[in-house]
């Protein structure tokens, strides 16, 4: 095939699927003017030659639109007069050179677009006012300045945005804010990766249905436009500056929270939770954890690859039953586990410099101590004075069975079983 101007004279066509030719001739759909019943286009090749969609405003049934490998795409004027289309994919086998969106303006019946020829993407203007819209997919948009575009597309339920390639370099991204999601009250599902330009994501104030949410940028150092977001029930946060948690303050219906931030120093903003049942503690060196005993159903907290060198609870937790420390290489001390009143299992994993369980006697409800690869391990005689203690297993540790002391030689166990967690 070396033209599409071949199927001009199959004026009836309804679909026409073209997959693994190249279209070396092409550089519009001109060629395809003629197919006036034309619902369902599809061109995939490994590097088509098309430069412009004009021609295919005159196909005016057309309904699903897909172009694979169009890196060479400029624009998507044409379009415009195809006022049924319902979704749009563009997508590319290296960097596209597609700038904006301009000729999508007008189509009112468009619900769907996911578009991934997006590096030199610089504006989303052309989706303005679309108000069937609801969901749009956009990865590697490398210059996407902003999404003012989506000013007025108030069906919008779900959107992805991907500031960039993984493993490629997007210092260049520049969005700065979510200004263009402003009042969109019909939006549940959000998720913006690699925006490492990204400010503040004050727009989501008025978005009164998110309910899923996930952010990474190395940039973002509040989330204050979150507060009082009702029907918040899932949150993932990637980020590098972020400080505090706050905007999630009224968040009162918010269940799943994981948060990935180096310099945190709270959680304060978790304060009065009544949702979240279990939860993954970030990285940070130096977090204050109070707020942990203002979280009435919180039961499990997980420090995985966990900076802490130890624990610093300031007053008595007695919510929480299950505690998990895997990975934390900077631990050294368990001290301040007694706070946790009411814990009835701990599982302790890879913690290279804990030498002596010293710490735990405090925490008289314990009933399951678990104690895997911990190889400088020395001393468990913390354990004699926990009087509830049913079930200790301990592997991999630089502490032999034979060397138990005590009463423990009859409960401790050194084998792999069935029921433990070792994921």
């Amino acid at each position: 095939i070396s033209s599409l101007k071949e199927f001009s004279v199959f004026e009836k066509l309804t679909h026409l699927h073209i997959y693994d030719h190249f279209i070396h001739d092409d550089q519009d759909l001109k060629g395809l003017s003629n197919l006036k019943q034309l619902r369902d286009l599809r061109l995939s090749g490994e590097e088509i030659s098309l430069k412009t969609l004009v021609g295919i405003e005159n196909c005016t049934k057309l309904q699903d639109l897909s172009i694979g490998g169009c890196n060479h795409l400029i624009d998507v004027e044409g379009l415009s007069g195809c006022q049924e289309l319902k979704s749009i994919e563009l997508s590319t086998y290296g960097d596209a050179k597609l700038k904006n969106l301009d000729g999508l303006h007008g189509c009112n019946s468009l619900l769907e677009i996911n578009i991934s020829a997006s590096e030199s993407l610089k504006n989303i203007d052309g989706l303005k006012g679309l108000k069937a819209l609801k969901t749009i997919t956009i990865s590697n948009a490398e210059s996407l300045e902003n999404l003012d575009g989506l000013h007025g597309c108030n069906s919008l339920e779900k959107i992805s945005i991907t500031g960039g390639s993984w493993g490629r370099s997007s210092s260049k991204q520049p969005i700065e804010n979510v200004d263009g999601l402003r009042g969109l009250k019909e939006l549940r599902v959000v998720d913006l990766s690699i925006l490492n330009s990204l400010k503040n994501i004050e727009g989501f104030e008025g978005c009164s249905a998110l309910e899923n949410l996930n952010i990474e940028s190395d940039s973002l150092e509040n989330i204050d436009g979150l507060q009082n977001l009702k029907t918040l029930n899932s949150i993932n946060l990637y980020t590098a500056k972020l400080k505090n948690v706050d905007g999630l303050a009224g968040c009162e219906n918010l269940e799943d929270c994981n948060i990935s931030s180096e310099v945190l120093e709270n959680l304060n903003g978790l304060k009065g939770n009544h949702k979240l049942t279990e939860l993954d503690i970030p990285q940070s060196s130096n977090i204050n954890l109070d707020a942990l005993a203002f979280m009435d159903s919180l039961r499990r907290v997980n420090f995985r690859n966990c900076n802490l060198k130890s624990f610093d609870f300031t007053s008595e937790i007695s919510n929480i039953k299950g505690v998990r420390i895997d990975n934390c290489v900077e631990i050294n001390s368990l001290e301040g586990i007694g706070k946790l009143v009411n814990l009835t299992q701990i599982i302790i994993k890879r913690c290279e410099k804990i030498e002596s369980l010293k710490g735990l006697e405090g925490a008289k409800a314990l009933r399951e101590v678990i104690i895997i690869d911990c190889k400088s391990l020395k001393d468990v005689e913390a354990l004699l004075s926990l009087p509830k203690l049913k079930i200790f297993k301990i592997r991999s540790c630089g502490f032999k069975k034979a060397d138990v002391p005590g009463h423990l030689k009859v409960i401790v166990e050194s084998s792999r079983s069935d029921n433990e967690d070792l994921s």
